[in-house]
C-alpha cells in the first residue's frame, strides 16, 4: 500500500444522516460518520491537486444543504486535520480548523417500521426519509454549483434557518430567484408545473400578513405584528422547499433533453 492522504471534517449534530454511509467522489472514497468525514485518496493524487479538497468543501456544502431541506436539523460543519499515512503507519497530521456552515432550528420527528405476516418489511419510515436526505443531497450538490438560480435558493433557505427574526424574508428569497431564472411567475408555474394559488400563499404568508419574520408591512403598525405561528412557519418552508424540489427536477429534465 502506497501512502495515503486522508483528508477530515466534523459536524455536530453527529446524527445529522442518522446512520454512516459513503460515496466516491472524483478520485476519493468519502466515508461519513457520526460527527466526522474522512475522505481518502492516494498521496501522489493529492499532491498533484491540492485543490480537491476545496472541491470537496463544495460538495459536501452541497449534501449538507440538500439534507437540511428535509430535516431542518441545525448543523456546523468544519474542517478538521489533514492525515498523511505512510505504508509502515507513520502519520503526519496537520490541523486546519475553519468554520464552515450554520443553521438554527430543528424539528422532531416519529417512525414506524410496519412488517407482513411474515415478517418482511413493508414500510419503514426511518429507512424511507434518510434515503430521501442522501438522495436529495447528492443531487443538490451536483447541480447547485451549476446553476445560480438553484444555489441562490438553497442558500436563502439555509438562511431562513439561520436567521429565524427573517426567516420568511430568506424564504421569499427562493420564490424570486426561481422566478427571475424562469421569466416570472406565470413562466415559472408553467415550467414546473405548479398552481399560482402555491406562489400566491407564500406571497400571503411573506408578505401581507403582519408577522415579524416577514418582508412588508403596508398599513400595518409595528405594534399589530406578532410572530408567526410554528404551522405558519412549516407551511411557509414546505412550499419553499417544493419550489427548490421542483426547480431541480426542471434543471435535470432540461439536461437530459438536451442530451
Amino acid at each position: 500500500m502506497g501512502t495515503k492522504v486522508i483528508l477530515e471534517w466534523d459536524f455536530t449534530p453527529p446524527t445529522f444522516f442518522e446512520e454512516e454511509w459513503s460515496f466516491s467522489f472524483e478520485t476519493c472514497d468519502v466515508r461519513v460518520s457520526a460527527g466526522k468525514i474522512e475522505a481518502t485518496l492516494d498521496s501522489a493524487e493529492h499532491d498533484a491537486d491540492p485543490a480537491i479538497r476545496a472541491r470537496l468543501d463544495a460538495e459536501l456544502q452541497g449534501r449538507f444543504l440538500g439534507g437540511q431541506l428535509s430535516n431542518l436539523q441545525p448543523y456546523k460543519l468544519s474542517r478538521g486535520a489533514t492525515i498523511r499515512l505512510h505504508p509502515d503507519g507513520r502519520r503526519d497530521v496537520s490541523v486546519l480548523l475553519e468554520s464552515g456552515v450554520f443553521a438554527v432550528a430543528s424539528i422532531g420527528s416519529v417512525d414506524f417500521r410496519r412488517t407482513d405476516s411474515a415478517g418482511n418489511v413493508i414500510e419503514d419510515t426511518k429507512r424511507a426519509r434518510i434515503d430521501e436526505r442522501k438522495a436529495l443531497a447528492a443531487r443538490i450538490a451536483s447541480a447547485r454549483l451549476a446553476d445560480h438560480a438553484l444555489d441562490s435558493a438553497v442558500q436563502s433557505y439555509e438562511a431562513s434557518l439561520r436567521e429565524p427574526e427573517v426567516s420568511l424574508v430568506r424564504l421569499y428569497e427562493i420564490k424570486d430567484a426561481i422566478c427571475n431564472a424562469l421569466g416570472g411567475t406565470k413562466a415559472a408555474c408553467a415550467a414546473l408545473g405548479l398552481g399560482e394559488g402555491c406562489w400566491d400563499r407564500l406571497h400571503e404568508l411573506c408578505n401581507n400578513m403582519p408577522l415579524k419574520q416577514g418582508r412588508h408591512l403596508g398599513s400595518k403598525k409595528i405594534d399589530d405584528r406578532r410572530d408567526a405561528t410554528e404551522d405558519e412557519l412549516r407551511e411557509a418552508r414546505g412550499i419553499a422547499r417544493m419550489m427548490i424540489e421542483k426547480y431541480l427536477n426542471y434543471i435535470d429534465a432540461s439536461a437530459h433533453a438536451v442530451r
